[in-house]
């Protein structure tokens, strides 16, 4: 089940334009499982430069638990440019930065068994070298973390 729409919701510096609300319950051989995703944009319904992103938690059983995520939608990004004239005052408008991008940023936690979280962060830094393609440097980092399993007690 999914609700679309374009609530935007004022927050101090910015605004939270909700984009889509989605639910899936389940109950099958008495397990109920299900999960929400959010979306929204963090600015305004018409900006086209606002990023997507979305948040979800994820009810999978008793057996694997609670995952919970959130991060940048596939496709979107968030410029450093962008944020300095978003959210700085005018006087920093100006301020030559270098043209790096976040391309990918995604946090999840999975409180089951394996109670693991893992983070990824990826950038893209565009150089304009007077070629006639600009240079594009691009990073990804990713980690994970599942602690080691304790010994069982005796």
């Amino acid at each position: 089940t999914s609700l679309t729409t374009d609530l935007e919701i004022p927050v101090v510096i910015t605004t939270i334009t909700v984009t889509t609300v989605s639910f899936n319950i389940n109950y099958v051989a008495g397990v109920a499982t299900g999960n929400i995703v959010g979306e929204f944009k963090v600015g305004k319904k018409d900006d086209e430069e606002a990023p997507e992103m979305f948040v979800s938690a994820a009810y999978n059983g008793p057996e694997e638990g609670w995952v919970f995520a959130g991060g940048l939608s596939e496709g979107s990004g968030i410029s450093l440019k962008y944020l300095i004239e978003t959210y700085l005052p005018a006087a920093y408008h100006n301020f030559d930065v270098v043209d790096i991008t976040i391309t990918a940023l995604l946090l999840t936690f999975n409180l089951g068994k394996e109670n693991s979280y893992s983070f990824k962060l990826g950038a893209e830094w565009t150089l304009e070298l007077g070629l006639s393609e600009p240079l594009i440097i691009a990073g990804l980092t990713e980690i994970d973390y599942t602690p080691k399993a304790l010994p069982e007690e005796q």
